[in-house]
This record gives structure tokens, C-alpha cells and sequence, in this order.
């Protein structure tokens, strides 16, 4: 199956000002504080930017693991952009607005060459805008501007007389999705849960081909990218029908990662 990547700008913050005071702490294999010297995997320079807190994580090797920004110090909400690095080369990249991924998160080979993304829906706050969100916005209407001029522009339904299936019904489909669905080792290594669950949502057109994929939530990038691969392989879907019409069917998939850590 041919993969489609979006590549486009977004950017949701402008830090120009100088940087002031730094200061560095020890962190443990899943990015938290760690006081005892046996379980220090990384070392965290932060530094005051602006209005928000900028970070870097270093290994024992003194190579950059990944850098962003958090609102504070206590470092519990993300927000702008965050790079990861696995070998001194960019893994993946993407965007935070209020502490939740959003918008096109890119994905990278061992040689920098762009591979994958995955698209994070965001919904914006009731009575709140603001130039992140309508950036958001414009980003996704450009990516999927391709697919709608290829497609007709009716809004897809949850309910429908028959809905959309998988060839085979939901116990193929379970299997479609046991087969291709895995934990990603650098997950396991640095994820602290013993399981997460995330949210996809698609749609299946007309045709049955199945589009418009989008993460609602995030258990790890790598992981959600691995849910996301696996909805949009395998064969077309048989359409839902309305009023003896094909009509295009909006779906949610909850997919559970359960993360064993060794």
C-alpha cells in the first residue's frame, strides 16, 4: 500500500528572546527525577525562554536525546515543539498544544530520510482561540486537500442502516489488527505505564477505501504510529449504506497497548 506523507510547516511558537539562568538534574530511564546514582540514564539542562521553560536531555555520552519545552518546572505539561533523537539521529517530531500532541507528527529513518506521519486531532477549547489552533486548522485542511478534490466532500455519519465492514467482519478485522499491531522496543524502555489505550478515528468512503486517519489521544508517538500503520494496511472495507446508498462512515478504534517492561 502506498503511503502518503504531508509535509508542511507549522509553527506554534516564536521564542527569540535570551536565554537566562540554567540548570541541570538527573533523570531516570522514563524521563523522571532520579536521586539514586544506579538508576541515572540521562541528564536535563533547562532554561528559562520567554515565558515558557526550554529542555534538552543528554545521555551518559553527552548526545542529545530529545529537546522542547514544558510550561514549568515541574515539567508535567508539554507545549511547542519537541525533537527525539535515537543515535544522534531525529526519530520523530511533532507538536504540543496544552500538553497534548496535535497536528502532523514526522517520523525519520536512521538516515534522516522523512518515512511516516501521523496526524493528531485537536479540538479546540470552548471560547478559546488562538494562532496555534488556526495554524492547527490550516495545516489540515492543506494536507487533505489532495483526497477531497479525489473524493466527494459529504460529512461522514456514525450511524448508518448497515455500517461499514471488514471483509471477513469483526473477527477478521480483530485478527487484521492482532497481526499487525506491536509495542515498539524504545517504548518499552522508556514509557513508566503498564498499558495505554489510543483512540483512532478514520473514515470508510464510498469506494471503502478507508482515509481522514486521526490519533485522538497519545499513548507514546511510536505506538500510536504503529496503531495508525495498522488501521490504514489491509484491504478495502465494504461501505455502509444509507437509503440504499453508499455513504461514506466515520469510525472509532480504541487499540490497547499493553507495555511489559523487562
Amino acid at each position: 500500500m502506498k503511503i502518503t506523507v504531508f509535509v508542511s510547516a507549522l509553527f506554534l511558537f516564536s521564542i527569540s528572546a535570551i536565554a537566562q539562568d540554567t540548570f541541570s538534574f538527573k533523570l531516570n530511564s522514563y524521563f523522571r527525577k532520579e536521586q539514586n546514582a544506579r538508576y541515572i540514564v540521562y541528564t536535563r539542562k533547562m532554561q528559562i525562554v520567554d515565558t515558557v521553560w526550554s529542555f534538552t536531555d543528554y545521555s551518559k555520552t553527552n548526545q542529545i536525546i530529545q529537546k522542547g519545552f514544558f510550561t514549568d518546572t515541574s515539567c508535567t505539561v508539554p507545549l511547542g515543539h519537541l525533537e527525539f533523537y535515537q543515535d544522534s539521529s531525529k526519530l520523530y517530531e511533532g507538536n504540543y498544544i496544552n500538553g497534548r500532541p496535535a497536528g502532523y507528527w514526522y517520523f525519520y529513518s536512521s538516515t534522516g530520510v522523512l518515512t511516516d506521519s501521523l496526524f493528531y486531532a485537536y479540538k479546540q477549547p470552548a471560547q478559546k482561540t488562538s494562532a496555534a489552533v488556526t495554524a492547527l486548522q490550516q495545516e489540515k485542511e492543506m494536507a487533505l486537500k489532495n483526497e477531497h478534490l479525489k473524493k466527494d466532500t459529504a460529512a461522514p455519519v456514525l450511524k448508518v442502516e448497515k455500517m461499514a465492514e471488514f471483509p471477513g467482519g469483526i473477527s477478521a478485522w480483530r485478527q487484521h489488527l492482532q497481526k499487525n499491531l506491536f509495542v515498539p522496543e524504545l517504548v518499552l524502555e522508556t514509557s513508566p505505564y503498564s498499558k495505554g489505550t489510543v483512540y483512532v478515528q478514520f473514515v470508510v468512503c464510498k469506494d471503502g477505501e478507508v482515509c481522514s486517519i486521526e490519533a485522538l489521544n497519545s499513548v507514546h508517538p511510536l505506538a500510536d504510529l504503529v496503531a495508525v500503520r495498522a488501521i490504514r494496511k489491509g484491504p478495502k472495507w465494504e461501505p455502509g449504506i444509507q437509503n440504499g446508498k453508499e455513504v461514506k462512515v466515520l469510525h472509532r478504534q480504541p487499540i490497547t497497548f499493553i507495555l511489559e517492561q523487562y
